[in-house]
């Protein structure tokens, strides 16, 4: 249930920083650390997506696995 609620906390953020891009960033969460996935247009908006995910309350470790141009 943690898990699950630590996803839902970072795709909310990522939507209030990235918009309708956040939608191909899949967030998978075990134990604090959160796995983003998926494509972005830019180096820029693949930053963004790893800086909001730290960010984020609960978050211990990101794995940055964004392909971005």
């Amino acid at each position: 249930t943690d898990d699950a609620i630590l996803e839902s906390r970072v795709k909310l953020k990522l939507i209030d920083n990235l918009g309708m891009k956040a939608f191909k960033v899949e967030v998978e969460a075990a134990d604090g650390t959160v796995s983003l996935r998926g494509e972005l247009p830019s180096d820029a908006m693949k930053n963004t997506a790893i800086t909001t995910a730290k960010g984020t309350s609960g978050v211990k470790k990101v794995i940055d696995l964004i392909k971005a141009p």
